[in-house]
């Protein structure tokens, strides 16, 4: 009788587990998915071409780069808890 509780506890030890288990495989899959979509994206032609020109300055043959000092807007990125957009920084430069 001692026996037959202590596997019954055990099974039931061993179930639980289980789902756990499945449950953190499914979390792994969907996060494995969302990372395939990444890759996807990051080999494309276009996300090379933005992250050259946005965060290495980076242009086409042909092009001038203007680089607007990020000094002037760290004031106004802390108070409004957010990094400016281009257009936000040129819109400044011409009518602050």
């Amino acid at each position: 009788m001692i026996k037959l509780s202590f596997s019954s506890l055990n099974l039931f030890r061993v179930d639980d587990r289980l789902k756990k288990e499945r449950e953190r495989l499914l979390v792994l899959k969907k996060e494995n998915m969302e990372l395939k979509k990444e890759l996807e994206e990051v080999k494309t032609e276009r996300y090379v071409e933005e992250v050259a020109r946005d965060k290495l300055g980076m242009g086409r043959k042909g092009e001038t780069i203007v680089v607007l000092p990020e000094i002037e807007y760290e004031e106004v990125e802390r108070k409004r808890g957010r990094k400016l957009e281009n257009w936000e920084k040129w819109y400044r430069v011409f009518f602050n």
